[in-house]
């Protein structure tokens, strides 16, 4: 599954904005299920986000082609979202969330590298070792999985209130919640507020984008289930994902 679909700027932003303990309003925004009826508008929101995104100019170095084929990854993430998964939105489609049930290792839904390669032809190889990357680093405790976060220019809040309106019910029966973001400072992203723990960073490719693996943990019991030894992951020329031992944490 992809990594979060915001920018580090964004981010970074958006807890300045929301203060030092990250609290937003949910009651000031309308959580709701997505629907198919706003398919198109909901890829849009997904897309936009993603093409902001710095992961966005690694996955598709090609200007020319970047805008067309993140779309149409964006709907297949939308897509494998409301098969396999849970897709809100709020703020009327300002913002959308996709989050997976991991009650196993290996994922029951998302998208497949076969899925990857027919849509996106030579541009695939980056996209599936992103995909690659996070199924092989992915915590094997059960836990509830934030595959996509996304929302329109200058609508931040929306996002931070799907994203702490999932926290309240996560919260609510005990369960742990895992994502994966691609930054430079993970301890700047609006996740640290909210009890998000980095771990494990995971180098894409030489020259590439980091992407940072986000656990946090059930509120009854604050248990890191992750390893306390850090790691540097890196994908190989053979799309197999390395593991380097750095230091203790």
């Amino acid at each position: 599954m992809p990594a979060i679909v915001w920018s580090d700027e964004e981010a970074a932003s958006s807890r300045r904005n929301s203060g030092s303990t990250g609290e937003i309003s949910v009651d000031a925004v309308t959580v709701q299920p997505a629907t198919v009826v706003q398919a198109d508008a909901l890829v849009t929101v997904i897309a936009s986000s993603l093409l902001r995104s710095a992961v966005a100019r690694w996955l598709v170095p090609d200007t020319g082609a970047r805008a067309s084929l993140l779309r149409s990854y964006s709907r297949l993430l939308f897509e494998a979202g409301m098969r396999s998964g849970q897709v809100h939105t709020a703020a009327r489609g300002a913002a959308v969330s996709i989050w997976y049930e991991r009650r196993k290792f290996h994922a029951t839904g998302g998208v497949s590298a076969d899925e990857l390669r027919r849509l996106l032809g030579r541009f695939a190889d980056r996209f599936v070792s992103l995909h690659t990357c996070i199924e092989a680093t992915i915590p094997q405790a059960p836990h509830a999985y934030l595959s996509v976060l996304g929302a329109l220019p200058e609508r931040n809040d929306a996002a931070l209130a799907l994203l702490r309106h999932r926290q309240q019910l996560l919260d609510a029966v005990g369960q742990p919640a895992y994502t994966a973001v691609c930054t430079a400072e993970p301890r700047e992203t609006v996740f640290t507020p909210l009890g998000y723990v980095p771990r494990s960073p995971t180098l894409l490719a030489p020259g590439g984008p980091v992407l940072w693996r986000m656990w946090r943990p059930a509120s009854s019991a604050r248990a890191d289930v992750l390893p306390r030894r850090a790691r540097l992951h890196h994908v190989s020329h053979a799309g197999e994902v390395v593991d380097r031992s750095l230091s203790n944490t």
